[in-house]
């Protein structure tokens, strides 16, 4: 009943009435180095509550300022603060314009005031903040700067991470919403894993932001938006020219050049970026993987409230793979922690995107964006995990095969409305995606195939519509109602067991809250629910028809977010979510297997402060319990869902100097129901100092400083070696990088 009374508050409508003896302050916000706009820039009128943040376009607007005179400021990470006179008449709009030169960062009082964000996790200052200070010179990187989030490699670096989120195994990407300017990352009824994000085509150097959402509560995410949503933007243009060379240890290089194509001014921009990787790897087998990026992007602005933009990408990469080795084969003297069982695994990996956006601004109050994107995909994955358990003669190698195509349209507008003090913003929007989808699971032995397990084509659609309604009471209170529907046809044609194909489809609706109570100006409250959902392979949702093979999950939160100085902000989150139950396909094995109604219940704690000018100290501790809910107590454990992560870090900036010391710490887990195997914990330091002038730069980066002895990927795996009789069930794992120094030399022109 709750779920549909939400739905029907969306249709809560706003009359516009503008109030007498009031003026509006409207503007944009620039930056003087580049004469580019700048979003997320926070505007605050000195002495009052009011205030706002700039859109896309580095416009702002705010309505309903009484008459008299006023000092505005403005305010953006990495930039001076300036501040403007201005004054309000009586039904006049008072333009302004703001040119912001770039600064040494410092945590300024109004960064704080004049955010506006819906939920701890999704704080826009916060997340800006880390961006600006983390390192990021790596696909592995870019995760990492989600709090909480740990990510583990298990396949010689070239396969999608395993990433541990809120108290979820999210495998290569069930449960986290991954997207590059709006182009979804996750792959659905994926030949290894559903949801399968592989992000290594992302080239570090042209990412400008990040986005960061915890929790299914936000309307405009649908699908895999469970536990958390990680969006990327790319730079609309380059303020320099950059090329980058990386030599490190065990093999390790990597070139990049980012380059201005003319015209590069305000209204058109144009550039290049490439990226070549390559690495022997710290194994006993040479893994030598290399991976080569191309992306292409160019902008022009058609009218004064309009712009188009192309981006094109391309991606590569094949590589060696020692896998996961089981303990005994350790103690027994076969292989050190370096070796492998099976050295002929590994793969290779292409991507092909092209990407078309629309974007126009009617007024000041009316916005839209559209765009349309194509992708080609190919993958080829080659595994052993229970080595001669299967077959003791040839062993149990398999290939994973998955070429697809994606289409698929992204739309969004939304219009802002006012009623005396009440300001609202509606937005809709829709998403159309296309896959067209063949898979094949084969048996080899030393990447020969042996024979097929599974070759299947699907076809595979997804339809979204969501709506939300914001509505700023006042500078007390925020509200903001939304809904979600999402539709799914998949079309199945099993080329070897035709009694296994079929058509179905499904219908999902989600309902979303959100409120914000700011009862003092250093203090703000949150409350967050909604129901969300992660699709499950095609291959469960045909055969288990009858079943629910589209799970709900349902989560809220109440947040905490204090100011109690000016250099200090500690924010935290009480959390739980509910996951109904589900049948997950296993592609390893091209099985299915239930998995039953799971509590996840949690704690998030973050610490931004800044020590003196230059000098930054952060915290994030995320604590979690996750259990099954139909199994018997001390048989229900989430295998490998994380019960504690912590990072902390100290950053120095200067002119000309950075440095970055950084602690990651993921505690012991469950590695299977009972807790009678367990994943063990590690914690790792690293290290970056970095010397920047304006033409070039060199830096440093140490990874696992004090060359700790830890386990990355680990799961409890029943196997069989060549030599044995028997199987064995043991904790399998693979081994952490260990010490690793790398040095980069930039010249920017």
């Amino acid at each position: 009943m709750i779920k549909y009374l939400i739905i029907g508050l969306m249709f809560f409508g706003i009359s516009s009435v503008v109030l007498a003896h009031t003026g509006a302050i409207s503007g944009k916000v620039i930056s003087k180095t580049t004469n580019q706009p700048m979003k997320n820039t926070n505007i605050s009128i000195i002495g009052t509550s009011l205030g706002t943040a700039t859109n896309s376009e580095g416009e702002f607007n705010i309505l309903e300022v009484p008459c008299g005179f006023y000092k505005i400021t403005s305010s953006n990470i990495g930039y001076e603060d300036k501040t403007i006179e201005i004054t309000v008449l009586p039904d006049d709009t008072i333009e302004v314009l703001f040119e912001l030169n770039i600064d040494v960062l410092n945590f300024s009082e109004v960064v704080i005031t004049a955010e506006r964000p819906f939920s701890v996790a999704s704080s826009k200052i916060l997340r800006n903040l880390d961006f600006e200070l983390r390192p990021k010179t790596s696909a592995q990187d870019m995760l990492r700067l989600v709090p909480g989030l740990f990510i583990a490699q298990h396949a010689g670096g070239g396969k999608a991470e395993q990433i541990f989120l809120r108290g979820f195994d999210c495998d290569h990407g069930t449960d986290v919403n991954i997207s590059v300017d709006n182009i979804p990352v996750n792959m659905g009824t994926h030949a290894h894993g559903q949801g399968y994000a592989d992000l290594h085509f992302l080239i570090p150097e042209t990412v400008k932001e990040m986005e960061v959402l915890k929790g299914p509560y936000f309307a405009k995410y649908g699908d895999f938006a469970t536990a958390g949503v990680v969006s990327f933007k790319t730079l609309d243009y380059l303020e320099n020219n950059k090329f980058l060379l990386e030599t490190g240890m065990y093999g390790t290089s990597r070139i990049l050049s980012l380059l201005k194509i003319a015209p590069n001014n305000k209204k058109h921009s144009t550039y290049i970026a490439s990226e070549f990787f390559h690495t022997d790897g710290y194994f006993d087998s040479n893994q030598n993987l290399n991976r080569f990026n191309l992306f292409a992007k160019s902008r022009k602005q058609l009218k004064d409230n309009s712009e188009i933009s192309l981006s094109i990408s391309g991606f590569g990469s094949g590589w060696n793979a020692s896998g996961q080795i089981p303990n005994r084969a350790i103690d027994s003297g076969n292989i050190d922690r370096w070796g492998g069982i099976d050295d002929t695994e590994g793969g290779t990996t292409q991507r092909q995107s092209i990407n078309l956006i629309y974007k126009s601004m009617f007024d000041k109050n009316n916005r839209l964006k559209t765009q349309v994107y194509f992708v080609n995909y190919r993958f080829r994955l080659f595994s052993n995990f229970t080595f001669f358990l299967n077959d003791p003669i040839n062993g149990d190698q398999i290939e994973q095969d998955d070429t697809r195509t994606i289409m698929g349209s992204v739309s969004e507008y939304s219009f802002d409305k006012i009623l005396g003090n009440v300001k609202t913003t509606t937005t809709v929007g829709s998403h159309f995606r296309a896959d067209k989808i063949g898979i094949q699971l084969w048996h080899t032995k030393n990447r020969i195939r042996i024979d097929t397990t599974v070759v299947t084509l699907v076809h595979q659609k997804s339809m979204g519509l969501f709506a939300s309604e914001k509505i700023s009471f006042n500078d007390v209170a925020q509200l903001q109602i939304g809904v979600r529907g999402d539709y799914f046809i998949f079309d199945l044609e099993d080329q070897k067991d035709k009694a296994l194909s079929g058509f179905t489809q499904q219908l999902i609706l989600s309902p979303k809250l959100n409120f914000v109570l700011s009862p003092f100006s250093n203090c703000k409250l949150f409350f967050n629910a909604g129901y969300g959902f992660h699709s499950n392979d095609a291959r469960v949702v045909v055969s288990e028809e009858d079943e629910s093979t589209i799970p709900n999950a349902l989560g809220g939160e109440i947040g905490l977010r204090i100011h109690p100085f000016e250099k200090l902000l500690i924010t935290t989150s009480l959390w739980g979510l509910d996951l109904e139950n589900e049948f997950v396909y296993v592609g390893d094995e091209g099985t299915t297997e239930p998995s039953g109604e799971t509590r996840r219940l949690g704690l998030d704690f973050e610490v931004r402060c800044q020590l003196f000018k230059g000098l930054w100290a952060d915290v994030d501790i995320s604590l979690s319990e996750g259990k099954f809910k139909d199994l018997p107590e001390n048989e229900n454990h989430i295998p490998l869902a994380p019960n504690l992560t912590a990072t902390s870090g100290f950053t120095y900036r200067s002119n000309d100097i950075e440095g970055n010391l950084r602690i990651r710490h993921i505690g012991t887990r469950p590695a299977n129901e009972d807790n009678s195997v367990q994943a063990y914990g590690s914690t790792n330091f690293d290290f970056t100092v970095k010397y920047s002038t304006k033409t070039y730069a060199f830096g440093v980066f140490v990874e696992n400083i004090l060359n700790t002895e830890w386990n990355e990927a680990q799961f409890d795996t029943e196997s069989k070696l060549f030599d044995e009789d028997e199987s064995m069930s043991e904790l399998h794992f693979t081994p952490g990088t260990p010490r690793n120094i790398h040095t980069t030399f930039s010249v920017f022109f």
